[in-house]
């Protein structure tokens, strides 16, 4: 029974934590993906022009959860209820860790005193600090795997990138620029395609049709969801599968996209 819980807590704090990154994309400020990439821009720049299996929104997510995680007026006020609540338990747990891997939790104390605050503060500090080094990694994998699939937030997030992409310049980035502003086009790994193909099912996402080759001739293309054009990545999470018809009728500035969902039965 405790499997099946923990099992129920970790899908419930992967979508948690997919809800509170896609609410962040769009801020202004730190947390949106503007300042974030604009302020970090060495670590997110060779993402613009190649398809990393570590793709930018990989790199995002790593970047929020921490901040997440730590949230500093929760450790100044409420320490101890920081390091004890569900979510942080089971993340601790996934992975085959406990607290106690941390250290020594803080004794029991009959009243909440400075002492008391001081010692759960210092012991909290330490959960977030061994959060980062151990977990934060490979916990946003799960959280990627949330997001990949919702093509809304796909939009929205390379929306957000193009923002950072249309203000580059090709004298500073001349092997990646095609001019200013636009990056320059590459071929898609295998691995790109096989993933992009397994999300989308197979199916073009402009219009529905049938990719999979068991039914007709497939004619698959792999378009960019915003275009280069327009500020758009050669990154993963901008890749969509589409028939070469539709690809085709695209503009080269046009961002036409659909969230098809496709029955199971």
């Amino acid at each position: 029974m405790m499997g099946k819980q923990l099992v129920e807590t970790l899908t419930d704090a992967a979508v948690m934590d997919a809800s509170h990154i896609s609410s962040a994309i769009e801020l202004d400020g730190y947390y949106g993906v503007y300042e974030t990439m604009t302020e970090y821009l060495n670590e997110y720049i060779d993402g613009f022009y190649k398809s990393s299996k570590d793709s930018l929104l990989h790199r995002y997510i790593r970047t929020h959860l921490v901040d997440g995680f730590l949230y500093e007026a929760v450790i100044e006020n409420t320490p101890e209820e920081y390091v004890l609540c569900e979510h942080n338990e089971a993340l601790f747990n996934l992975f085959g860790y406990t607290f106690t891997d941390v250290g020594d939790l803080p004794p029991e104390y009959p009243e909440y005193d400075e002492e008391y605050f001081d010692e759960w503060k210092e012991f909290a500090e330490k959960v977030n600090d061994f959060y980062c080094d151990n977990i934060n990694e490979h916990w946003a994998e799960h959280v990627f795997y949330v997001l990949f699939t919702n093509k809304d937030f796909l939009f929205r997030f390379n929306t957000e990138v193009a923002k950072v992409v249309k203000e580059l310049k090709k004298t500073d980035y001349p092997d990646m620029l095609k001019s200013d502003g636009v990056i320059k086009r590459r071929s898609f790994p295998v691995w790109l395609q096989k993933a992009v193909k397994m999300r989308d099912r197979n199916r073009c996402q402009l219009c529905g049709k049938d990719l999979s080759g068991t039914f007709n001739l497939s004619d698959e293309n792999f378009d960019h969801m915003v275009p280069l054009e327009d500020g758009g990545t050669n990154d993963p999470c901008n890749i969509q599968l589409t028939c070469e018809h539709c690809n085709k009728s695209k503009g080269a500035r046009s961002r036409d996209y659909k969230n098809i969902i496709i029955p199971f039965w």
